[in-house]
């Protein structure tokens, strides 16, 4: 960024730090020098201040583009160490999805509420969700010789029923963890948990990755099959694997104990939930409106609205009444094509 534009961010995030009077700011840019990129910027920096930012536009194609300019700033940006550094949990992008026409920006579809709430649905869910895979894998971990006695007939071996079985429920929780950790906001999760996730999902491919690349014996395999915590030990042969065995254990029934998510798969109550937990809001000016009927134990304080100059002044008024806004950032300049009419009726009466 220019000088002009760090100036302009750093002023709205002064503003946002206002907490004796509410706060406007404007910024103004003729087409072509960076507006959307200083938006990126300033969203950036709010976010890591964690406050909870409403970006509107007039329309869908504006919103999409401010919200894939966030979306491609923070990708690139180096201190993500590998993408853990920020969730995009923490971004709500919701709408029309075929005016958006969500389905040819790839990126932001990972932020789009309705397939978020999709696929956390399939985690949530009190019967398959995540817990019930789990305990699937915690039971095949501390007994899975018991499990191969009940279903021995499907499996010629036990070495064959351990790598199936295996493969199967870690594909299955693998998925379902990553789920978690990729949409859900991060205000639901500790940071400890979040770590967890992670190296859960490692140590489940490196168990599956061990169990079809070694050679190991029946009963070496049964041992480390048939481990309790409450007594027993691995085989000093396969000390590395028994430790990750039971480190997996750990985290997984950790998890278990300290994690508290909705248990319902409801769709329209996880788009609430994480509307109500995201950082980063992102919609039109209009479909703002839906945010009046959310009583949001920490609503929006910080409104920024793009291509300001093309917004009648009664839909200004949509955002700026949402309860809990402090300070509102408009961005735009004269330059921009004006507030437009397309209902007939009412293009006939001014006429």
């Amino acid at each position: 960024m220019n000088d002009s534009q760090l100036s302009a961010v750093s002023s709205c995030v002064s503003a946002s730090q206002c907490a004796h009077e509410n706060q406007i700011r404007l910024i103004w840019g003729p087409p072509g020098t960076g507006k959307t990129n200083t938006i990126a910027f300033l969203l950036r920096a709010l976010q890591k201040m964690k406050c909870k930012t409403l970006t509107c536009a007039p329309t869908n194609v504006a919103v999409l583009q401010v919200a894939s300019r966030f979306l491609r700033l923070v990708a690139g940006d180096p201190s993500q160490k590998g993408g853990r550094a920020f969730r995009l949990g923490d971004v709500a992008l919701f709408g029309n999805r075929d005016r958006m026409e969500i389905v040819d920006v790839e990126i932001a579809q990972h932020v789009f509420l309705e397939n978020c709430a999709k696929k956390l649905s399939h985690c949530f869910s009190p019967e398959k969700g995540w817990r019930h895979h789990i305990a699937c894998m915690t039971d095949l971990l501390e007994d899975g010789v018991s499990q191969y006695t009940e279903k021995n007939n499907e499996y010629p071996t036990f070495k064959s029923f351990v790598k199936g079985r295996f493969k199967v429920v870690s594909e299955s929780l693998i998925e379902c963890l990553e789920t978690l950790w990729t949409h859900l906001p991060s205000s639901s999760i500790s940071e400890t948990d979040f770590e967890n996730i992670a190296t859960a999902c490692d140590l489940l491919r490196y168990l599956d990755q061990w169990l079809h690349k070694t050679k190991f014996s029946k009963t070496k395999l049964e041992r480390l099959f048939t481990f309790s915590a409450e007594g027993g030990e691995r085989p000093k042969l396969e000390s590395d694997v028994a430790l990750k065995i039971t480190e997996c254990l750990s985290i997984l029934e950790g998890l278990l104990d300290t994690l508290e998510l909705p248990k319902s798969s409801n769709e329209p109550f996880i788009v609430n939930y994480c509307l109500e937990r995201a950082t980063l809001i992102f919609c039109t000016v209009c479909c703002s409106a839906k945010l009046h009927r959310f009583a949001m134990e920490e609503p929006p304080e910080i409104l920024v609205i793009d291509e300001a100059a093309q917004l009648k002044e009664c839909e200004a008024f949509i955002p700026l009444q949402i309860p809990g806004i402090r300070h509102a950032i408009l961005i735009g300049d004269e330059c921009q094509l004006p507030a437009m009419v397309h209902s007939k009726v009412t293009k006939h009466e001014f006429d």
